[in-house]
């Protein structure tokens, strides 16, 4: 049986899915957790419904890797769905920030230098996805590597969205301007919804939020993205779990000196691979845990209902910002497409927390934006009994939750080449 791997590298995790490839079923899923922490990593795997875990020690990508393909293809394993490795003829790979390109990338000894030098742009994601790939390649020389990319969903942003207003020169010589990301969860929901709501992702507008530890929002006419809040790189736009989020460029020069380095990113030391003290603030210490002292949005909700108290005020503060901007690019972007069909929301928080919904749909009912309360308090039980799409909305614009799903979009596009 031909097999396909799909792998999505985080800066501390690797998730992965291994599915047939003529059908795209799918074999196993799961999760390399707490890389180069000082803990043990856990390997999670679900197997027709059965899941199981192993702690190993894992200190970089490349070994968990390893841990993957021995932890896949033990003969103790049961059930067993690798007999061989070399039965996995196919690797999919997410890759955060891909450039200007357009198109799933097969990977060859310059396309991975291509996807290196972007690492600046994406420092939490692509250096994890770079190793990941280039030990792909060494252990496994019989498949054939693809990656996919966060950015090719925005590749349909017009000119004057993904400009920004400096010097023009500059921005042609340097490549800055808006990319986008969260492209392949963007592509799965609208799709999904489309789906639910019988039609064609050209039949509709869409705005779609993803959050997570990450967070963006997107604004999709008729399946293609027209704008969306994430940048050159995945700091601009709504406030987000230690990424600051939209703010006064100037702050940079408050932060900054510069002649200072820093090389405290987790998982990098020693590596090509250089951070300003003032990237390294906005870029991890900000958002929720800048503001509340955690980046755990159920910890702030926690810390919000002590009540008094600095914790607690810091706590309502940071979640007060949270919902406000992504409620403020609503707005924006219910008036840049002219009406919304419906607004998706998508990602850990988006599809866990259900008073991060509440808040953020709050007095929108203006624009047909009403949530209905019993059916928010309802998503995850829905979700657990295996509902993928929870309708929440009680006015002209639905509201949809959807468990995005980037490993199986990964997986579509692979067998769409």
């Amino acid at each position: 049986m031909s097999l396909v791997l799909v792998l999505n590298a985080g800066s501390s995790s690797l998730k992965y899915k291994l599915l047939e490839k003529s059908t795209l079923n799918v074999l196993a899923k799961g999760n390399v957790q707490d890389i180069g922490s000082d803990t043990k990593s856990t390997i999670s795997c679900v197997v027709d419904g059965r899941e199981s875990n192993k702690n190993v020690d894992v200190t970089d990508h490349k070994l968990a890797i390893n841990e993957l393909i021995d932890h896949l293809v033990d003969p103790d394993q049961e059930p067993k769905v690798v007999k061989r490795k070399e039965d996995i003829v196919l690797i999919g790979h997410r890759v955060v920030h891909g450039g200007e390109q357009s198109k799933p990338l097969v990977i060859d000894s310059k396309s991975l230098r291509q996807i290196d030098e972007l690492t600046e742009l994406a420092p939490l994601h692509n250096h994890s996805s770079v190793q990941v790939i280039r030990h792909c390649l060494k252990i496994m020389p019989h498949a054939k590597n693809v990656a996919c990319f966060d950015t090719m969903f925005h590749r349909s942003l017009p000119p004057h969205v993904y400009t920004y207003a400096i010097p023009y020169e500059t921005t042609e010589k340097k490549h800055i301007r808006k990319y986008g990301f969260h492209g392949l969860s963007y592509e799965y929901i609208t799709n999904a919804a489309s789906d639910y709501l019988k039609g064609k992702p050209e039949d509709f507008k869409f705005v779609a939020l993803h959050l997570g530890s990450g967070a963006s929002i997107c604004a999709i006419r008729h399946g293609q993205s027209l704008d969306t809040s994430m940048g050159m790189t995945p700091l601009e736009g709504l406030m987000m779990g230690t990424r600051s989020g939209d703010m006064d460029p100037s702050v940079v020069f408050h932060l900054a000196h510069k002649e200072e380095m820093t090389n405290e990113a987790p998982g990098i030391e020693g590596e090509r691979f250089h951070l300003t003290k003032a990237e390294y603030i906005l870029n991890h210490q900000s958002g929720l845990k800048g503001v509340a002292g955690t980046s755990d949005i159920r910890e702030i909700l926690q810390l919000r209902a002590q009540g008094d108290g600095k914790k607690s005020d810091r706590a309502r503060l940071a979640l007060e910002m949270y919902v406000y901007r992504a409620k403020k690019y609503i707005g924006a972007y219910f008036a840049a497409l002219n009406g919304v069909d419906a607004i998706l929301l998508c990602g850990g928080v988006g599809e866990k927390s259900q008073e991060v919904r509440e808040g953020i749909c709050a007095d929108l009912e203006s624009m047909g934006i009403r949530l209905e309360k019993s059916k928010n308090r309802e998503v995850e039980e829905r979700f657990h009994n295996g509902e993928t799409v929870a309708d929440i909305g009680g006015g002209k614009v639905r509201i949809l939750v959807i468990q995005t799903d980037e490993e199986m979009q990964i997986a579509r596009t692979l067998s769409a080449m």
